[in-house]
């Protein structure tokens, strides 16, 4: 989603390293945090949404802490998407730096890697499952938050202007240029604009005016691994007109009956008192369904 928030405070013991070829410029290449001091056979790997960061959701240490005690690691990389680069990315690119963080990990005794992607991150998650080099070793999706930008987006206001100044621009062969500062809170490219905001975008993935058959084209592949959809009934992102609850079940039916979670808390999921709920939850799923 579109607006950046200040993340909560909080520490984790681990590592930096680098992954990828040296990037265009001559820099090295990307970088993950790996909790603790040993790769794991089986990893979690987190996957930030929109403005977000390192550990920038308030219950990763509770899920980290609670996945190493039953044997699975914890790998968070910083994509050129993560905190405000998501405007000149596109999911894509993301894949593509995945899959550089898969094959790094698969060279160094990791063998099967559990995708946990956060709000726009499930779009991610969707996508590395069905377009990854690595997918089969990808042995879970965990999807928290996954809800529509475009709805998100459009509770906003001018986002349609937004979308039809896109539009031109694209029509004008200027897709790759900037949008308005105006438009959101990170530099946005007009082609990166349209996939999040306009229908049919390659980030359109969630929304609940798919009808169910378009709905499954686009995640029914999630069928051939086990699938757990995290959603807040309270989602600030949801707009008022819609149930969480009918999305939850639309979207489980459409990812082959995958497990669902409701929690009565905000799209962050930023009440404490939530977190040991939501990491139990996700180490259950992981125990029963990738053992």
């Amino acid at each position: 989603m579109s607006e950046c928030k200040s993340p909560t405070s909080q520490m984790m013991d681990g590592s930096l390293f680098i992954y990828g070829p040296p990037k265009e410029g001559g820099s090295n290449g990307l970088v993950a945090f790996r909790r603790g001091t040993a790769w794991k056979a089986k990893t979690i790997v987190h996957i930030a949404g929109l403005c977000d960061g390192l550990l920038s959701m308030p219950w990763l240490g509770e899920v980290a802490a609670r996945a190493e005690r039953v044997g699975w690691g914890f790998v968070q990389p910083v994509l050129s998407s993560t905190n405000l680069g998501y405007g000149v990315s596109s999911l894509r690119q993301d894949v593509e730096e995945l899959d550089q963080l898969f094959g790094f990990l698969l060279g160094r005794g990791v063998q099967s890697i559990a995708l946990l992607g956060h709000s726009t991150g499930s779009q991610d998650t969707v996508m590395c499952m069905k377009d990854s080099l690595h997918r089969n070793h990808l042995a879970a999706a965990i999807l928290v938050g996954p809800l529509s930008d475009r709805e998100g987006m459009m509770l906003e206001r001018d986002t349609a202007l937004f979308v039809e100044k896109a539009r031109r621009m694209a029509a004008e062969g200027r897709a790759s240029e900037l949008m308005p500062r105006a438009c959101g809170p990170a530099p946005i490219t007009a082609e990166r604009y349209l996939s999040l905001a306009d229908i049919g975008g390659d980030d359109d993935l969630f929304s609940s005016d798919l009808p169910e058959e378009e709905l499954r084209e686009r995640v029914g592949h999630l069928a051939r691994v086990p699938t757990f959809i995290v959603i807040s009934t309270r989602d600030e992102y949801i707009p008022h007109f819609l149930d969480p609850e009918h999305l939850a079940e639309r979207l489980s039916r459409a990812t082959g009956n995958s497990s669902t979670l409701l929690i009565d808390d905000n799209h962050t999921i930023s009440d404490p008192a939530n977190h040991a709920k939501l990491a139990e939850s996700i180490v259950a799923f992981l125990l029963v369904e990738t053992s």
